[in-house]
């Protein structure tokens, strides 16, 4: 315990993190490399360890000594209360109190300091608890080497407007435009289960798309929410069975779009009708993503609010209050919505429940009416306000609700509008992206020189050498231009041509097309899960006033 205490101190200045279960587990396989490491480099630490040791032993020693130390004679019923007692408190210590979830090393930063969060946490206590948390920690097989991965990822990212800025951290680039930045508020509502071929049952949406950018061939990332969310807030892609506020993952420094709206003088806000413990939301926006306001179902009068049974605020309710929160901050603004009304056991307001239930699909069909209802009653107000004309609305699925999809591809296949009458014309656009582009895309529209480490590429660049990486859990799929691979992390299952056999009947055997696809899937996933286990998404170092 001792040891990795101590080793802790001097991994915290290099990682910017606290020790956890991959550093421990990854040890055996760099056995040479780290001996080579630590007596060159960190020989001072072995020598104040020893000193500590030793030090503190004496003392021990010492007071041992010299108290007096009788011995008492108990029963068999005293030591049993005496265990059960100690069993007890000990548990309530552990958990970290009488609630129902245990606290996780995440807590540390509820006051939003990530340095005082890292000074309260040690490694003993962070290495046990992602030991726990998962076994997702051990090194993965050796596909493509590291290097390499990365090379070829970045001529996949990289736009004319952007350059890397240091190796070490793969994925930061700085953006470079030529002409001036648009200060245009950004709204952005993330529509729970929304599919795209179920717009008859939207009206008011439908006609919305057509007056705004729709695109057409624009993908979710996972078929959850906390992913979909990671993807559009934060361009991470999901490569572990855990999200970026589990552990060791909530150590690490992110770059939000939050923070990059942030450092151009724009107010943030986040409004979930969820609980703010769920999935994590009020740690994940404000303390990780830099929202500075959150809202979620606790900041209601729930007597003046119709309530979902079993997950929080009405859409409606939700939508309403964006609106008199957007009117009240200072522009250029972020407001982010996450919606709920369309989850399943679809608890609507009675007067939705227009579809019979005899029909297939009936109550998430009256929930999609629902939450057209509650889009048109935001907009109906938002357009009195003064904001209104000064932002750019950005309206996409955080995954599909999967009815019969026709292929595998199709059940990915998600709503993504950008609508702002002022600043985009009506278009359909079929360029190929997914929710890792769209923080990209709110820093090219808005033309931000600025650092980013995303994972995806601005929908607005070109429309040539796109990609989508999409989790299906033990299955993973790779959309390049209008191939799409499908993988098992082990081998290719296979491979098609989307636009010339939207089917899927017919496998393409083409064995260097496969290679050469395969090899752009696992640079990608080498990298995410790299830059994850390491920390190397981004530092404060880039940018003094970030988070710090």
């Amino acid at each position: 315990m001792y040891i990795t205490m101590f080793i802790d101190i001097f991994y915290y200045e290099f990682a910017a993190r606290r020790l956890s279960a991959i550093e421990v587990l990854s040890v055996s396989t760099h056995i040479k490399a780290m001996a080579l490491l630590i007596l060159t480099k960190y020989w001072l630490g072995i020598l104040l360890f020893i000193t500590f040791f030793g030090i503190f032993n004496f003392i021990l020693w010492y007071i041992i000594n010299k108290l007096d130390l009788k011995k008492e004679n108990l029963n068999f019923v005293t030591e049993t209360i005496y265990f059960f007692v100690f069993v007890i408190f000990s548990t309530i210590l552990i958990r970290g109190g009488l609630q129902n979830r245990p606290i996780t090393p995440a807590v540390a930063f509820n006051d939003g300091s990530v340095v005082l969060g890292h000074l309260r946490l040690n490694g003993w206590y962070t290495v046990l608890n992602s030991l726990w948390e998962s076994k997702v920690y051990k090194d993965d097989k050796e596909y493509i080497k590291y290097e390499e991965a990365v090379e070829i990822l970045q001529k996949l990212i990289k736009t004319d407007d952007e350059k890397f800025v240091e190796d070490r951290y793969p994925l930061l680039r700085q953006t470079y435009y030529k002409t001036p930045t648009k200060k245009l508020n950004v709204v952005i509502f993330i529509v729970e289960s929304l599919h795209p071929d179920y717009l008859s049952y939207m009206p008011f949406l439908s006609s919305l798309k057509k007056e705004g950018m729709y695109f057409d061939n624009f993908y979710s990332c996972a078929t959850r929410t906390w992913p979909a969310v990671s993807a559009i807030l934060f361009s991470i892609p999901v490569v572990y069975n855990k999200g970026i506020t589990d552990e060791p993952f909530s150590q690490n420094v992110y770059r939000s779009i939050a923070n990059v709206l942030k450092d151009e003088g724009y107010e943030t806000i986040f409004l979930h009708g969820g609980e703010g413990y769920f999935f994590r939301f009020n740690y994940f926006t404000k303390y990780i993503g830099g929202f500075e306001k959150t809202i979620f179902k606790e900041d209601f009068d729930l007597s003046k609010v119709k309530v979902d049974k079993s997950w929080g605020v009405h859409d409606e309710y939700v939508f309403l209050k964006a609106n008199e929160e957007f009117k009240n901050l200072n522009q250029p603004f972020l407001g982010v919505v996450l919606s709920l009304s369309s989850h399943e056991p679809y608890d609507l307001p009675s007067e939705f429940k227009i579809a019979k239930s005899t029909f297939p699909y009936a109550e998430y069909l009256n929930s999609l009416r629902y939450v057209d209802y509650s889009l048109e009653q935001f907009f109906k107000v938002a357009k009195k306000e003064k904001y209104f004309d000064n932002t750019i609305f950005i309206i996409v699925s955080d995954h599909q609700q999967t009815i019969l999809p026709k292929n595998p591809l199709d059940a990915f296949h998600i709503f993504c509008l950008f609508y702002s009458p002022k600043h985009i014309k009506p278009q359909v656009c079929s360029v190929l992206g997914s929710q890792l582009d769209i923080l990209p895309s709110i820093i090219d529209f808005l033309k931000i020189n600025t650092l980013h480490s995303s994972f995806g590429k601005s929908l607005f660049a070109s429309k040539e050498n796109r990609f989508v990486y999409m989790n299906g859990g033990e299955v993973k799929y790779w959309v390049k231009d209008s191939y799409i691979l499908v993988h098992n992390i082990q081998q290719v299952l296979s491979l098609y041509n989307y636009f010339d056999d939207p089917g899927f009947k017919s496998s393409i055997n083409d064995t260097k097309l496969k290679q050469e696809l395969e090899t752009q899937f696992f640079s990608f996933y080498k990298v995410a899960r790299e830059v994850l286990k390491q920390n190397l998404i981004y530092h404060n170092k880039f940018n003094v006033g970030h988070g710090f």
